[in-house]
């Protein structure tokens, strides 16, 4: 009889201290088990928590600067049109000359392309882009913004 009194079977007594005693487990280093393993389990959470969170602000601030960039790109693109009205008004308001010059410059650099190298004619094309702006910025821009010029 001496073998079953030692041989308590788990959850025999209600109470979880006087049953470890009953088997002779030591309680104190169980628990240090439990929280040692209960503490790795909080560490790791944490830290792939912290690891979650770099990736969304490292997301979050990617797509803000693609946003603010797209915003720029619209922005060029509205001022580009807003540029190109005020050159037709210009344009129209002094009966279209400067379409004329346009017209002469391109056909000569055409003209030009097949007896000399890319190179140059890139050179002219470039020269008549220059030329063209600087007929553009000729034309007075202020009285186009003046509401109360007359124009007529």
């Amino acid at each position: 009889m001496s073998n079953k009194r030692k041989a308590l079977p788990v959850g025999f007594f209600d109470d979880a201290l006087a049953d470890a005693k009953a088997r002779k487990i030591d309680i104190e280093e169980q628990v240090k088990k439990v929280q040692e393993k209960e503490w790795a389990d909080f560490q790791s959470f944490v830290a792939s928590v912290e690891t979650t969170e770099r990736q969304d602000d490292q997301s979050k601030a990617d797509e803000a600067l693609e946003e603010e960039g797209l915003e720029k790109l619209k922005q060029m693109e509205y001022l580009d049109r807003v540029r190109k009205a005020l050159v037709r008004a210009s344009r129209k308001e002094n009966g279209q000359e400067e379409k004329k010059e346009e017209v002469e410059i391109e056909i000569a650099v055409k003209e030009d392309d097949e007896e000399e190298s890319v190179d140059q004619a890139l050179a002219k094309g470039l020269q008549a882009r220059m030329n063209r702006k600087k007929i553009e910025d000729n034309n007075s821009d202020d009285d186009l913004l003046n509401w109360r010029a007359r124009r007529y």
